[in-house]
């Protein structure tokens, strides 16, 4: 039987950019995916697809999973005899907070080690030293295995002990942050170039715009950590008022509008609460649970 480093659990894009990644490091990798031809894709120096999950978990200490859901993960998982004790899981697939804690439930009642973690990178990204992923989990746990998850990106990071860290920052930066700024970006590119102007133009434009988001994001984080939503600077009631106006000149010349009208009803409600007279960043208050 083969003995590895590393046995991978899902040979789809990022998975197999994981496997790559750790055979280029050095290390032995075992592949698995449901459809063999993918696993088989991947079989190299330092690689070698097997046809069973059983015999991938038997061969490695480590066992990343990179599938589509947890439940997947649980699916795929249940038909293994986990003994002997002291295998490691750390799962990489997108998820949620309780379902984190679910599978760190699952995992105990079999001992197995878990580890729980968000990749934030795209696959192109995956072994480069900028690329983060964000583990959590016991610290003792990301002490035994940090060399071999550092060889997924030089950024890595162990977050908290708490196993759902991962997940609570993924869908807040990745989910509610990244993902929408994007598409309100992709949104306000089709607006732009409706009319006429180059996409040129519009890189130039943004690009000082991002810069401006990268400062502003951090004068947030310390409005909301010291909760001080004071402003000398343009009001709540300001912006609320300009985005209503962006959002109906959008949607009037026949433009999709989703995000920018997400921000006027988000303004607009801390509006009616109040804390008009306050900075943008008071929004924090009516966001919260």
């Amino acid at each position: 039987m083969v003995e590895a480093d590393v046995a991978v659990l899902g040979c789809g894009l990022m998975g197999s950019a994981l496997a790559r990644a750790l055979a280029r490091a050095g290390r032995e990798v075992v592949v698995w995916n449901r459809s063999f031809g993918k696993a088989t894709a991947l079989q190299g120096v330092g690689i070698t697809a097997v046809e069973s999950v059983h015999a991938a978990v038997s061969t490695a200490p480590l066992i990343i999973t990179c599938l589509n859901t947890y439940d997947t993960v649980v699916a795929t998982l249940d038909d293994v005899a986990w003994p002997p004790r002291g295998k490691t899981l750390l799962n990489l697939s997108t998820g949620t907070p309780p379902q984190a804690e679910a599978l760190d439930r699952w995992a105990a009642d079999r001992s197995v080690l878990f580890l729980d973690g968000a990749i934030l990178a795209y696959p192109a990204d995956i072994g480069e030293p900028h690329c983060q992923l964000l583990i959590s989990g016991p610290t003792r746990v990301w002490t035994q295995n940090r060399d071999v998850i550092m060889d997924l990106g030089g950024s890595t990071k162990h977050i908290t002990e708490t196993i759902v860290g991962a997940n609570v920052m993924d869908v807040g930066v990745i989910g509610a942050f990244y993902i929408s700024a994007l598409t309100a970006f992709i949104e306000s590119a089709a607006y732009v170039t409706d009319y006429g102007i180059s996409t040129e133009s519009l890189l130039e434009v943004s690009k000082p715009v991002l810069r401006l988001l990268d400062d502003t994001v951090a004068q947030a984080v310390s409005a909301i950590g010291e909760q001080d939503y004071r402003t000398d600077q343009a009001t709540l009631g300001v912006y609320a008022e300009a985005v209503r106006t962006f959002s109906a000149e959008i949607s009037n010349r026949g433009n999709r509008s989703f995000m920018v009208a997400a921000a006027a009803a988000s303004l607009s409600a801390a509006e009616e609460a109040g804390l008009g007279a306050l900075g943008i960043f008071s929004v924090h208050q009516i966001a919260r649970r």
